[in-house]
């Protein structure tokens, strides 16, 4: 639908994401490239990670049961360094 989930609706929320998006996307010259930033770069975050326990998460890697090390470490990696 080109949209992300309302924050109600995400699974994550981060305050550090949600600034990060808003010093980037201005950065863009064209304004669907913009967007589509807004809308990919959180998507992880918004819609794949499930709160287990007060101190557990998990990232929800693809449409089989096993949750997967390597994939779920991947799917994180751009957020590491924040």
């Amino acid at each position: 639908n080109g949209h992300r989930p309302n924050p109600e609706d995400r699974l994550f929320n981060s305050t550090t994401i949600e600034k990060l998006i808003a010093s980037y996307k201005p950065r863009f010259i064209n304004p669907n490239l913009a967007k589509l930033f807004e809308n990919s770069f959180p998507n992880c975050l918004d819609t794949t990670v499930v709160k287990a326990s007060r101190n557990d998460s998990f990232i929800i890697t693809g449409d089989i049961e096993a949750m997967w090390l390597r994939d779920s470490t991947n799917q994180l990696m751009p957020y590491v360094g924040l």
